[in-house]
């Protein structure tokens, strides 16, 4: 009789003994790792504070040209009123950007009045949205402030209105014209600028001929063509003149200005032309001008080209472009996220807070706090209270011309 070896038993044994083992050690570390007053209810909230905290944090990331217009003093709002009621401008059907005041409804949309035709009203009222302390004001409510219009024509450099009533009626035709352009501004008494509204009279912005451009550089490597543009003080832009049958055509400029207005010849490329010590004029290419406005520029200009030629007869008179010149250091058609506004200073720390408190749920505080590249907390930062226990960070670098920053906001529930 012989006796058969069987180690199949043994061998379950053992792995019966080992697998218990790993499921111990696992729920071991598991106990260890993680505190004794973490619940799923507070899990939960930690991971709603987080989604909280990124999601504001793109937000304020994101790079927009209307956070630039915002560094203004101000957002200049002019009255919105499509057909009915009788005499206002079907044309506001098409505008969605709008806003209610005082029982009205206001846009910072350019105005087409079709008067010839529709016999549209031309008279409408402004309003202003002061961007330092977030009020609606009237523009005749502030002293020292000066509601104004710069009105072009085609056939000479216009007129600077000022309204003492948050009014303007605007001229529908002038000498041979029969439609005017128009930009409408507001300066205060210490040099704060609103953003321009563009009003049309009898011709739409479509029907332009195009001729006088300022240009953007778009990240394509194209160009984008604008008619008007906001700027800072010692910021500059370049416009592109260009006429289909003849490019050489225009030999002179007209610029109107409540400071300025004069006509000078296109300058040459050695010979820049500098006007009232408010523009320096440049020619930096085949028909490319450069246009640098100086510390003394303010407000609104009116810029167009000019043909002299005798032989053709009256001056001819390109569209003109618009330039809105406000604080230093805009630059033309910029973006900026309002973090990145907020560490160049263009926009100061309530008014940051602000923009954050809009976005975060109102059981939700928070502090920021920003730090350089070497991770020193630089002085820039937005106290509310002391953390509460489960309190978390959520961080993102905010790129400001050549350093790198990061923004860390710290949220807790009230």
């Amino acid at each position: 009789m012989s006796i058969r070896r069987d180690d199949a038993g043994q061998m379950y044994t053992i792995e019966a003994v080992l697998a218990v083992s790993m499921m111990i050690a696992a729920l071991y570390i598991v106990m260890a790792t993680t505190p004794v007053d973490i619940t799923p209810r507070q899990d939960f909230a930690e991971v709603q504070l987080k989604h909280y905290g990124r999601d504001v944090l793109t937000l304020l990331s994101y790079r927009d040209a209307d956070i630039v217009v915002g560094l203004l003093e101000y957002r200049l709002y002019r009255e919105h009123s499509p057909r009915p009621p009788p005499g206002k401008w079907a044309h506001d059907v098409n505008v969605t950007d709008i806003r209610t005041a005082d029982g009205k409804n206001w846009t910072t949309r350019y105005l087409y009045i079709n008067h010839d035709r529709a016999g549209e009203n031309l008279t409408t009222r402004f309003k202003l949205w002061d961007t330092r302390d977030n009020r609606w004001k009237n523009p005749a409510d502030i002293i020292g402030g000066r509601l104004s219009v710069v009105e072009y024509f085609g056939v000479d450099g216009g007129a600077v209105r000022d309204s003492p009533n948050n009014i303007f009626t605007f001229r529908h035709r002038v000498g041979i014209t029969n439609y005017t352009i128009n930009m409408v501004w507001f300066e205060d008494g210490r040099g704060g600028v609103s953003t321009p509204v563009l009003v049309w009279v009898d011709k739409k912005p479509e029907g332009r001929d195009g001729s006088f451009n300022i240009t953007k550089p778009k990240l394509t490597g194209e160009q984008e063509l604008l008619q008007y543009v906001v700027i800072g003080r010692g910021g500059t832009i370049e416009t592109m003149l260009r006429e289909r049958v003849r490019p050489d055509r225009w030999d002179a400029l007209g610029i109107r200005g409540r400071d300025i207005y004069t006509t000078r010849d296109i300058p040459t490329r050695d010979r820049p032309t500098t006007v009232d010590r408010v523009v320096t004029i440049k020619l930096i290419g085949n028909n490319t001008l450069e246009f640098k406005f100086h510390d003394g520029a303010r407000g609104g200009y009116a810029i167009w080209a000019i043909d002299s030629d005798p032989r053709r007869g009256p001056n001819i008179h390109s569209h003109p472009i618009f330039v809105c010149v406000g604080r230093p250091g805009l630059a033309p058609g910029a973006e900026l996220s309002p973090l990145e506004a907020a560490l160049r200073g263009f926009i100061n720390l309530t008014k940051l807070n602000n923009i954050l408190r809009s976005y975060i749920p109102e059981n939700v505080e928070y502090n920021l706090h920003f730090s350089n590249s070497t991770g020193e907390i630089v002085q820039m930062r937005i106290i509310n209270g002391i953390p509460a226990p489960g309190a978390i960070t959520v961080t993102v670098p905010v790129f400001v011309t050549a350093e790198v920053y990061m923004a860390r906001l710290v949220l807790w529930y009230k």
